[in-house]
């Protein structure tokens, strides 16, 4: 299939006619988050009865040999090139990392702001279980990444941003988004696998800005061609969670440091979230740019 193809316009080629792209992705799919949930429920069973230190490492295990080890082995069964699988035929482009950085910061505004909305709206009578639930999910989030000084540090970023960014690139916006716009629109393909994606983090407190951040990820994918630089954001976006712990000065940046009223917490969520669709809109534009170009010749 011609990958240059017009945004809203996918057809599958003569070759691939009798392949089901959706059915295969689906059920590869299936197969991988049952074996990685499998893994997580033994290993950690068989880790958190031994020692609790080891805890880091067997998240850094199960996203490299139950996550991305099962993705590479069975995207070998579709029609597709593994370099067209992973959008690794187009060359990085500068001004794609440039505008991809922005876009990120507009998100992480809007990730921040939209939690501190969140709360500031949760019913009364909700909040205590609100507030346990968050708990919960800052202590699970401090067991692997947490702990202190640069050794540490390092650790964090390889398990809690580098290792989760190449192996949920690889399985969500590359193999299994990637199979998805061989037929069906792109921006549909692209919403699929974000809501796929927030919701298979088992987070119901950061579900939106999840939601969010696939969403991003997948319209970099589709808009670039380019697997790497989605890869690069998502390990940016971790980073910056490893930054506020391990850098106290970096708590600055951290808006839930700031006693923001809800109208300006507000403001700043419409204005982030605008920015954001705007960095979209521009990205959209240049894939569909590039494509009358590529047509004219």
């Amino acid at each position: 299939m011609n990958q240059d193809s017009e945004i809203t316009l996918h057809q599958p080629s003569e070759i691939s006619r009798n392949f089901s792209y959706i059915k295969h992705a689906n059920k590869n799919l299936l197969i991988i988050l049952m074996i990685f949930i499998i893994g997580s429920l033994i290993s950690g069973i068989v880790i958190i009865s031994v020692n609790n230190k080891l805890i880091p490492y067997l998240a850094g295990v199960l996203e490299l040999f139950f996550m991305l080890l099962p993705t590479l082995i069975l995207s070998r069964t579709s029609s597709l090139k593994f370099k067209t699988l992973y959008r690794l035929d187009t060359r990085l482009n500068l001004k794609h990392i440039i505008i991809a950085v922005f876009g990120l910061c507009t998100c992480i505004i809007f990730q921040e702001t939209f939690l501190k909305l969140q709360e500031s709206l949760v019913p009364s009578f909700l909040m205590s279980l609100y507030k346990n639930l968050e708990k919960s999910i800052e202590e699970t989030t401090l067991q692997i990444i947490g702990g202190g000084g640069w050794i540490f540090g390092l650790r964090a970023i390889m398990i809690g941003a580098l290792i989760p960014a190449i192996s949920e690139e690889s399985l969500f916006r590359g193999y299994y988004q990637r199979s998805l716009e061989e037929e069906m629109q792109p921006l549909k393909a692209i919403l699929i696998t974000a809501v796929i994606f927030a919701i298979i983090h088992i987070n119901p407190v950061d579900i939106i800005p999840l939601f969010v951040v696939g969403l991003y990820l997948g319209i970099l994918a589709y808009t670039t061609q380019n697997l790497l630089i989605p890869i690069l954001i998502h390990f940016l976006n971790n980073a910056f969670l490893v930054l506020i712990i391990y850098v106290p000065a970096a708590g600055i940046i951290d808006i839930h440091t700031y006693n923001i009223n809800p109208i300006t917490t507000l403001i700043i969520c419409i204005f982030s979230f605008t920015a954001m669709v705007f960095v979209w809109v521009m990205l959209f534009s240049g894939r569909k740019k590039t494509n009358q170009n590529l047509a004219s010749t």
